[in-house]
């Protein structure tokens, strides 16, 4: 048994129940709801049968029930009306197909198109007004979308046969036609259904494909459609479309144009094919009735009206006008999110500039412009072959591009100047693309490049000229302080720069816009000649022009090759070419240092940096020129140049293969020394000269200080000739204490520094004595070798007070003398000198009248005096010659200056020792004052008061200040109470050390030592430190304070028990 009769087997019973069942209900017998289920069945059966089971003959005969159905749709429910029509879709799709002819496919066609039109919405329904009419017995929308299709499949097996396509032209089927066109642009314009216009847009197509072969008949419906695809087609918000339907809208569209309006069929219509004016034309439903003063109309008078229009030239004309109207609209599908619809668009416009050229000229340059934005799609691939096809083979459409171009370039300035970015964007993208077009399809674009070469510049110059608002700017890199810079430097940094023309988002979006279109041109190798017309830009122009001529050839050169890179060879010549002339335009610039041209100096650092990769290891020697250029950048003046600046000698530190950029600058430092000197010793005061010193001294540290002995003679020569202006010293300064500093730090320097010092001057006093007889012993040897302090080596002559004796089993207070025949060695004997000349040098200048530079000094001394006391000889002579200079700072106004001087004091009398004893006595009384001025400083006027009018012996006590309870309350805890100035909190803890050094390093008198305690105390407030050395002095005067302070003391036993028995003396200040 063949197929054909398999599916007569299953289909015999289920008609014969089917025509059974409907002759009951016809009867009055039956039960509608049994043909309802018989359809059901035969609905199942149909789509169970194997493809190409069903002919003509089987649907003929499955056709006789279903007949009877349609003839009773008035008794039986709309459930069984839609199975049937169901049914009738799938006879006609895969059983009647192209032998659907004759007065039958009449009949059908009548029958669909009166359904549709009995359940089709109505165009002033909305949606809850459409629903209303479809439920509650009324038609349901599955009814709708079964007759559509049964419409579709009718119309497709007609236009597959030539007696089938003629049929339809008939005179007694073309009205029929004509309410079928009108019933299915109803529903596709109304419907909000997405499958009921899914289901309208396919029969719709169907339709115009089976008349697309008769011009006539199809331009008598083109108003109408084109009408309604453009409501369609136009993006709204009271109605979504599937993109389905668009996509079928899209592509019916095409072929209703084809059929119509191309060029072949205005030919074949006899329709003179001549260069139209444009015509905007009427409004596309009036134009499609015919008569402009009717007003509007409706669809279907539109329709039926325009059954035989006069094809001619002025049809075509006015035609041409309002198809622009209706792409006008449909324009903005361009930014569709599917690709299928940005695809369908590509193809119908394609279709219009290739094929419909002589007859909708004035469609062509808005089509253009869309097709160039779809092009940037990368699925638009074989639509693309064909559009630079229709480039090459058409003259006229190559030139409509290129006249394109040129107005685009034109305007583009305009367009770049105004505030929409959006249209910025996309009038760049369309530019590029519109160039790139021209140039993918072979054409001679000679001309084109040249405006592009001209222009560019121009379009970059534009962009950064626009004023842009703080909301849409990236942030600022913070400014980068030079002490920051060694560890920022210290390992590999950054290695990729920031954009050096802007921070704007908009402005870098455009810029990268002609990035991606330089690399274009380096992918299909046309990039040679525009870069090497930038690089002569770059030194023919001047101004914003050259910077935007310099960046554009520097964004030529980071464009990658794909030949090169494929075939592993080495970089284009034109390349070399370009690099090596802009880095010799880069090195003029850098070494100029102009403040004002900021933007060509960061490109001049990318040049530099680039070149550096390009040549790798080979580009040391050309350190001599750009390393110290680039250093002098890191000085904190633009941060854009700073940042730039250090991701450049990242960069250079890893192409010249250093470590670190600490290494590249200690290898190269006879490099930067010379360049140094070279200014130096040409008396230039600009502050370049010592920026970069101190910028390479913190960089390559202890290292490179041996080699600025030159240098700093420079400087010395320097300041005797300019010592009058201030901020000149102060700057000269500031690269003397950066040497200094990191002179200090020379191992060797370290190393003798730390050195054990001489014992301190105090060793415990007291010791309790276990017997009478160990107390007589030991006062026999302690008379019989008493030593006293060792004689004051002050020039001012010894003490008037004795100073305090020292038990026997203290070391010396000095290092012993050294032989005769020794001579002491210096410990780093190319540092030592020069830092010891930089520190002899400060006594000239520390009563400056600036206080940034006398405190500038002082902190220099402190940071270098503990490297210098390694070798004795050098260092007391030099303390002679400070020491002066440095007392006159204690009656300085500012505080921060006084705690400077005081921490020189302190470092003094930690290294120098009993050499400072005489010292420390003349300045003894400053040093109480300075006591004195801080406590009127934390407690204000009343501390006057307090005082009784001044400072001197028993400070201390004169200015207690007690609690409550009674317990006396120390300065340091006063300040922590209330708000005190950083200032004076920094000079009394400067003051705090000196008193400390001054008991246990320099060695003090008794009177001094009562100063010390008072100023130190309460003793309850102190920190250990300071408890520790006062009492490995006198123990029994700091118990004397604690008991005056209030302090509960521990008495012995043995003690408390006399109190009844004796009475105590008192104990007075």
């Amino acid at each position: 048994m063949d197929i054909r009769s398999a599916a007569f087997q299953r289909l015999k019973p289920v008609c014969v129940e089917l025509n059974q069942a409907v002759l009951d209900v016809q009867g009055r017998s039956g039960n509608p709801a049994h043909v309802t289920e018989r359809l059901h069945r035969l609905r199942t059966t149909l789509g169970q049968l194997p493809q190409q089971s069903l002919d003509s003959k089987l649907a003929e005969y499955v056709f006789v029930p279903l007949s009877h159905v349609l003839r009773l749709t008035q008794s039986l429910p709309f459930e069984a009306v839609e199975l049937t029509f169901e049914c009738l879709a799938v006879l006609l799709r895969d059983g009647w197909r192209e032998k659907v002819v004759g007065p039958l496919a009449a009949q059908l066609l009548i029958l669909f198109t009166i359904t549709v039109d009995k359940s089709k919405p109505t165009s002033g329904s909305g949606p809850a007004k459409n629903a209303s009419r479809l439920h509650d017995g009324g038609p349901s929308q599955a009814l709708l979308v079964a007759v559509l299709s049964c419409l579709e499949h009718l119309l497709h097996g007609l236009s597959s046969t030539e007696k089938g396509r003629a049929q339809l032209l008939e005179s007694s089927t073309v009205p029929n036609l004509g309410q079928s066109v009108v019933v299915i642009l109803e529903v596709l314009v109304f419907s909000d259904q997405a499958a009921t216009q899914v289901a309208a847009s396919k029969a719709l197509d169907s339709l115009v494909r089976s008349i697309g072969h008769d011009h006539q008949t199809l331009a008598s419906f083109l108003p109408g459609i084109v009408s309604s695809l453009t409501k369609v087609l136009t993006p709204s918000t009271q109605i979504r479309r599937s993109w389905k339907v668009l996509s079928n809208s899209l592509r019916t569209l095409k072929l209703l144009l084809l059929g119509t309006v191309c060029n072949n069929a205005a030919v074949e219509a006899g329709i003179t094919l001549t260069t139209p004016s444009e015509n905007p034309g009427l409004d596309m439903d009036t134009a499609a009735s015919g008569d402009r003063n009717k007003g509007n109309t409706t669809l279907q008078d539109s329709t039926r009206s325009a059954t035989a229009p006069k094809l001619g030239r002025p049809w075509l004309e006015a035609t041409a006008g309002q198809l622009k109207l209706a792409l006008a609209n449909i324009n903005r599908l361009h930014s569709h999110d599917r690709q299928e619809i940005r695809l369908d668009l590509f193809d119908l416009y394609l279709t219009i500039v290739r094929d419909c050229s002589q007859t909708l000229p004035n469609c062509r340059q808005m089509c253009l412009e869309v097709l160039t934005i779809l092009s940037e799609d990368s699925a638009a691939g074989d639509s693309k072959a064909q559009l630079y096809e229709a480039l090459r083979t058409t003259a006229d459409l190559s030139n409509s591009l290129q006249s394109t171009l040129r107005d685009w370039a034109v305007s583009l300035p305009r367009v770049l100047g105004g505030a929409d970015e959006d249209k910025k964007n996309r009038r760049l993208k369309q530019l590029f693309t519109a160039y790139n077009m021209l140039v993918d399809s072979g054409q001679e674009t000679r001309t084109v490049e040249d405006l592009i070469i001209v222009e560019l510049p121009e379009f970059v110059n534009t962009i950064l000229g626009n004023r842009v608002g703080t909301r849409s700017t990236i942030s600022e890199v913070p400014t980068v302080r030079l002490d920051d810079l060694p560890i920022m430097l210290h390992g590999r940094g950054s290695l990729t720069f920031a954009d050096p023309l802007s921070s704007n988002v908009h402005q870098l979006s455009l810029l990268r816009s002609i990035q991606r279109q330089l690399q274009h041109l380096s992918d299909v190798d046309r990039l040679a000649a525009v870069a090497e017309a930038f690089g002569s830009l770059v030194r023919t122009t001047e101004g914003n022009l050259r910077t935007s001529a310099f960046y554009l050839a520097l964004s030529s050169l980071r464009t990658t090759s794909d030949a090169d890179a494929l075939f592993n060879l080495d970089t284009s010549p034109w390349r070399d070419d370009l690099l090596a002339d802009l880095y010799d335009f880069s090195v003029s610039i850098l070494t100029a240092g102009d403040p004002n041209d900021s933007r060509n100096t960061l490109l001049a650092i990318e040049t530099v940096a680039m070149q550096s990769t390009a040549l790798g290891q080979a580009f040391r020697p050309e350190l001599l020129d750009v390393l110290y250029p680039v250093l002098s950048f890191l000085a904190p003046s633009d941060p854009r140049i700073t940042n730039h600046a250090i991701t450049c000698l990242n960069i250079m530190a890893q192409s010249c293969e250093y470590a670190s950029v600490k290494d590249l600058v200690a290898e190269n430092a006879d490099y930067i020394t010379n360049s140094i000197a070279l200014k130096l010793n040409a008396f230039e005061v600009d502050p370049e000269a010592p920026q970069v010193l101190v910028i390479a001294v913190n960089l390559a540290g202890s290292d490179l200080v041996p080699y600025l002995g030159d240098t700093v003679d420079s400087i010395f020569a320097i300041l005797d000739d300019y010592h009058g202006y201030e901020k000149l010293v102060e700057l000269l300064f500031g690269a003397l204490r950066a040497i200094a500093k990191q002179g200090a730090q020379e191992p060797r320097l370290q190393i003798e520094g730390s050195k054990a010092k001489e014992s301190s001057s105090y060793q415990p006093y007291w010791t309790p004595t276990k017997d009478i007889a160990s107390l007589a012993i030991r006062l026999k040897e302690r008379k019989a070798k008493h030593l006293p302090l060792p004689p004051d080596d002050s020039p001012n002559g010894p003490p008037d007070d004795p100073p305090i004796s020292i038990p026997p089993s203290s070391p010396p207070l000095s290092s012993p003398p050294l032989p005769s025949d020794a001579t002491p060695v210096l410990p780093a004997p190319q540092t030592y000198p020069l830092l010891l000349r930089i520190s002899s040098l400060t006594a000239h200048y520390l009563p400056s009248p600036s206080p940034s530079l006398r405190l500038s000094l002082l902190t220099l001394l402190s940071d270098i005096l503990p490297s210098l006391a390694a070798h004795e000889d050098s260092f007391l002579p030099l303390v002679n010659t400070l020491w002066p200079e440095i007392v006159s700072r204690l009656r300085d106004e500012e505080p921060g200056i006084v705690a400077a001087a005081l921490r020189v004091i302190e470092g003094m009398g930690r290294e120098a020792g009993g050499f400072m004893r005489g010292r420390v006595r003349d300045v003894w009384p400053e040093l109480v004052r300075v006591g004195g001025r801080v406590m009127r400083e934390v407690d204000g006027d009343a501390a006057d008061t307090r005082r009784g009018g001044g400072a001197g012996r028993g400070v201390g006590r004169e200015v207690e200040v007690r609690d409550k309870t009674g317990m006396a309350v120390g300065l340091t805890r006063r300040m922590e109470v209330g708000y005190v100035d950083p200032s004076v909190k920094g000079m009394w803890a400067a003051l705090k050390g000196v008193m400390v050094v001054a008991v246990r390093d320099v060695g003090i008198g008794e009177d001094m030592f009562e100063d010390a305690l008072g100023l130190l105390g309460p003793v309850e407030g102190m920190d250990e430190e300071e408890r520790r050395v006062l009492e490995g002095v006198i123990v029994g005067a700091v118990w004397l304070a604690r008991y005056k302070e209030g302090m509960k003391l521990d008495v012995p036993e043995r003690i408390r028990e006399t109190v009844g028995m004796y009475r105590w003396a008192g104990v007075t200040a």
